[in-house]
């Protein structure tokens, strides 16, 4: 059997090498966290993958030298936690092979792979536990109690657990209420708690020597515990923001966020902790100052946000561990102008209208590198090693794609969406005005692409409006239902939106605000375009945004857009 090296790249690839040479590049859906053999061993073929995706996608890979193929996918779950670690093994011992699944976010699952027509295996979920604490590795085996196979696991904060299959129920029932356990296991059992209660006692008496000498004047010099801080930021394409996890291996007290630019903090459905959002003076640099006071024992902690493209900034994070001597440990995030742009392996579409932006100067590539670094995600450190360098992006938000290119003394920008060439073009030019470089612009901008933009736009507004609309109607009928006036009268349409009571809750509750970034992306997409045509259109904004408001539909926005 020959060994196949195979790298995971976080540009969203795996590349395959053969004698330090990439002799194939296979294309990701996500950034991949986490590889593991089939099987443990590569499968009965040896050449079958695992791959887990930061998003929380498992998917199986068939790769040789020369070519692939997927033979199954496991989608993500709703909370799009990461994969950490993968392992096989036969939890059922049915001659079945199960996938065990570690997350970030403490959830364990293990898979059946069941056999469906023509040798394709079918991942299906039967057992999951949660744990509250980042997964780091897990094995499974028989491990303590013969015959019984057990899975065992360790956490961020360092604790090791075992999850069984041997059933450790205590209750008793008719048919044995008269069996006792063993002398020998009373005794083992009494042992284990005094030993247990020693060292509790050990540690309180520790902990409350330490916090006297840190709260009193004493000869000792205190100093503050190093904080290891496990966090993750990354992006929520179904909801449109981005997730941010924090992590520590001692409990939070609490968690202070401070930007210098917008952001809309969201709600997470597994956060317990209290937000605390603190006005703002717009003279002291504050966009935003909120506060997070978490439970008793919390160590992680996670939450959502959006914010706009066009402005950078910084959002900066204050944890304070519930520690003594009192301290905080700052961790820091570059918030970039196309912030809901993200890397993609989709390719420009042939016959189809761009804007397109060639810059021309006296730029080395580190230069135009660091530009685009500061503007766009998932950028290497340095400039790939190549003539011509190349990053595709798509937005999240409106699917338009944004194709970069540059060499030593020119950028070429494409895109079809006027704004994300706009935001890119000013950000280096600015740069380039300010190191007194020449430079020369050569601009291509069709109005087709501004009305597949409005066109892509329009059912994303369309479909808020509906669901705004159809949560209106669902408050007035449960008030009607309360009242017991009639409900049983109702047409269908009124009927079918009773029994979707809880979707249309959920929806418009991930949606509320979403329109207020759809509607700023018309503003935008409006005052780019004439921007560039060398038109103030100020003046018609007011119009604009009554139309989106009040009488939206495509046909209008197009009027006013007047192409």
């Amino acid at each position: 059997m020959t060994l196949v090296p195979i790298v995971a790249c976080q540009d969203k690839t795996l590349k395959v090498l053969r004698k330090s040479e990439v002799t194939q590049i296979i294309p990701l859906g996500g950034t991949p966290t986490c590889v593991h053999l089939f099987n443990n061993d590569g499968g009965v073929t040896g050449d079958l993958l695992l791959v887990g995706t930061m998003h929380g996608e498992v998917v199986l890979y068939q790769i040789s030298h020369q070519e692939f193929s997927i033979k199954w996918s496991l989608p993500s779950t709703k909370s799009m936690s990461c994969v950490t670690c993968l392992y096989c093994y036969d939890m059922s011992t049915n001659d079945s092979l199960d996938l065990i699944i570690g997350r970030d976010d403490g959830t364990i699952e293990i898979y059946a792979l069941l056999m469906r027509d023509e040798g394709q295996m079918a991942p299906m979920l039967r057992f999951s536990y949660f744990c509250n604490e980042s997964i780091t590795s897990l094995q499974a085996g028989v491990i303590g109690t013969p015959g019984f196979d057990e899975i065992l696991v360790t956490t961020y904060s360092g604790w090791l657990f075992g999850l069984t299959t041997e059933s450790i129920d205590k209750q008793t029932n008719e048919l044995n209420a008269n069996i006792s356990p063993a002398t020998d296991d009373k005794i083992r059992i009494s042992k284990l708690k005094m030993e247990i209660e020693t060292l509790e006692q050990a540690v309180a008496k520790e902990r409350d020597q330490y916090e006297k000498l840190t709260q009193e004047d004493s000869a000792g010099l205190c100093t503050l515990p190093a904080l290891k801080v496990n966090d993750k930021l990354i992006i929520d394409t179904e909801e449109k923001a981005y997730l941010l996890s924090i992590e520590v291996d001692v409990p939070i007290d609490n968690v202070l966020v401070q930007c210098d630019t917008y952001i809309e903090l969201l709600d997470v459905d597994k956060n317990t902790a209290v937000l605390s959002l603190s006005e703002c003076d717009p003279h002291s640099g504050n966009a935003v100052l909120a506060t997070y006071r978490c439970q008793a024992n919390t160590t992680r902690l996670e939450f959502k946000f959006r914010c706009d493209e066009g402005s950078c900034g910084q959002l900066q994070v204050f944890i304070t561990p519930h520690t003594q001597p009192k301290g905080c440990q700052l961790v820091k995030y570059d918030l970039r102008s196309l912030c809901c742009h993200v890397r993609t392996h989709r390719e420009l579409e042939e016959g189809k209208s761009y804007n397109v932006v060639n810059i021309r100067g006296d730029f080395s590539v580190y230069e135009i590198h660091s530009w685009v670094e500061k503007c766009l995600l998932s950028i290497p450190d340095k400039p790939p090693a190549t003539d011509l360098v190349t990053y595709r992006f798509e937005s999240i938000l409106l699917s338009t794609i944004l194709q970069v290119q540059y060499s030593k003394g020119f950028i070429s920008l494409t895109s079809d969406n006027v704004s994300s060439v706009s935001i890119l073009q000013d950000f280096i030019t600015k740069n380039a005005t300010k190191k007194k470089t020449k430079f020369d612009i050569q601009q291509n901008f069709h109005p087709d692409t501004v009305l597949s933009t409005l066109a892509l736009i329009h059912p994303q507004i369309q479909e808020h409006i509906d669901l705004e609309a159809k949560h209106s109607l669902l408050i007035a009928l449960l008030d009607i239902q309360t009242l017991d006036a009639g409900c049983d009268a109702l047409i269908p349409e009124y009927e079918e939106i009773l029994r979707d009571e809880k979707i249309i809750k959920q929806k418009f509750n991930k949606q509320n605000n979403l329109f207020k970034y759809l509607s700023k992306a018309v503003v935008n997409l409006f005052l780019d375009w004439y921007k560039h045509k060398g038109i103030n259109v100020k003046s018609k904004l007011s119009h604009l945004e009554l139309v989106l408001n009040s009488n939206y539909s495509l046909d209008n926005i197009i009027q006013i857009f007047d192409i």
